[in-house]
């Protein structure tokens, strides 16, 4: 509930441990490859939306950590650009407009054409829709963000989803409006 800044720091505070040690375990983190998994659903929706759009990601981060997860994550073939704003510099990150510009320039389309899908309605939702995105929040039951309730109009999606499945219909919509919308 504090949020995850300096949480090594409140670790010593509250476990007792030295310090000086805080460095050190920033970097142990930092220089780790995770063990972490796409939610069940994910590789195989992105596969199949992979056949009909062009597919990328804006992650918030340090470069070099954020890499560490995609490369964990297996996703790198599954998408078409890859955004990591930690290599634009602390000012860049989400929800900055540049990193969603870039997304889109890399995949060759504007903003208007493209659906942005992410879970913290004030980094991702607000970012989206400052470039003029369509808007999709991911609310999934155990995520980090599920609890988050947004009174701001610009963190306000277009569409809820509770898990990316649910983002297929509403991409078949806008197809049907002929108006090509990659994910």
């Amino acid at each position: 509930n504090e949020g995850r800044d300096r949480v090594f720091n409140k670790a010593a505070y509250r476990l007792g441990f030295p310090e000086r040690w805080v460095s050190e375990l920033v970097e142990i983190h930092r220089s780790h490859l995770p063990s972490i998994n796409l939610a069940p659903e994910v590789p195989s929706v992105l596969a199949d939306l992979r056949k009909r759009y062009c597919l990328g990601c804006i992650t918030d981060g340090i470069g070099e950590v954020q890499q560490r997860k995609i490369v964990a994550l297996g996703v790198s073939s599954l998408l078409d650009s890859v955004i990591i704003t930690g290599y634009l510099g602390r000012e860049h990150w989400k929800p900055d407009s540049l990193p969603f510009r870039l997304c889109c320039e890399e995949l060759g389309i504007e903003p208007v054409e493209a659906v942005y899908v992410g879970d913290n309605p004030e980094r991702d939702i607000a970012g989206a829709r400052r470039v003029n995105m369509i808007s999709v929040r991911i609310v999934r039951p155990t995520s980090w963000f599920c609890d988050y309730e947004s009174c701001k109009p610009e963190e306000e999606p277009d569409f809820y989803i509770r898990d990316l499945t649910e983002l297929v219909p509403i991409l078949d919509k806008y197809d049907k409006a002929s108006r090509k919308v990659p994910s």
